[in-house]
């Protein structure tokens, strides 16, 4: 006899083979059962679906893998780095690897009549990934424009179309006047705090950088789960390997460019 129905044989029989329980209270155990099994396949699934949902959205304005310069270290006020077209094709042309683009950032502060807030601009010449989180305006077109997240709004009490005077500090302040083109919003409040979209060309005049100069490459991996598969790949690209303006590279995954975040998600496995 098998275990499972000798098992079920002696909660539902006695020994003389008289039933124990009614056909009622047996029914209500099963759909006890089924309803808990649901509720189990339920939360998993809404658990798998959030944590993919926020690896997205934090995949949107950032990468799934990027590169910068060793100096650079996690400040936003990156030492810039000159890649090559070569390396940025051969990057292109590992298995699972959606996509290739270049970023510059400049840390500085939005001020309005009312308030100020602290950003950090990040320009890239195409900002089609953000267009999944406008929720109004447009994407920047020209220098002149840029992408401000709706907490930002919020903050500042701007829309789109509205004018601000961004404040950049370093041996003399420089101010530059933009254009609010439309409005992001990624429902992750750190980010949305300090992040402001434009043009390439905008961080680049501010910092003085010629064409060739990025404060790194940002790289879309179009598996998740084979993120780490492709990191070693890159690794192997990049390692030992100066940039033409004789930089170190260095490279970092999703999780370790948002360890709060991934932190955070990871306590929902448990």
């Amino acid at each position: 006899m098998r275990p499972e129905l000798f098992i079920a044989n002696r909660l539902y029989f006695d020994k003389e083979g008289q039933k124990k329980s009614s056909r009622p209270a047996v029914r209500v155990a099963l759909l006890g059962m089924i309803i808990g099994v649901l509720v189990m396949v339920l939360t998993l699934c809404v658990v798998v679906g959030f944590k993919r949902t926020i690896t997205d959205k934090v995949a949107c304005f950032g990468a799934h893998i990027q590169l910068s310069g060793f100096e650079s270290n996690n400040t936003f006020e990156k030492m810039p780095v000159v890649v090559s077209d070569s390396l940025l094709q051969q990057l292109s042309a590992i298995p699972n690897v959606t996509r290739v683009e270049t970023f510059l950032t400049k840390p500085g502060i939005i001020k309005t009549e009312d308030s100020f807030q602290g950003v950090v601009l990040k320009g890239k010449d195409k900002l089609t990934t953000m267009e999944p989180l406008l929720v109004a305006g447009r994407l920047p077109e020209t220098e002149q424009e840029v992408l401000l997240s709706q907490r930002q709004c919020q903050l500042l009490k701007l829309e789109p179309e509205d004018k601000v005077y961004c404040y950049f500090v370093g041996e003399e302040v420089r101010v530059r006047r933009f254009t609010v083109s439309g409005i992001y919003a990624t429902g992750l409040q750190e980010s949305d705090e300090l992040f402001v979209w434009c043009k390439s060309n905008v961080i680049r005049r501010l910092n003085e950088w010629d064409s060739t100069q990025v404060s790194g490459v940002e790289m879309g991996v179009k598996d998740v789960r084979k993120m780490n598969e492709v990191s070693d790949r890159i690794w192997l690209a990049t390692a030992n390997r100066l940039s033409e303006g004789e930089e170190g590279l260095y490279m970092q995954t999703l999780d370790q460019l948002n360890p709060q975040i991934f932190s955070w998600l990871d306590l929902l496995d448990m």
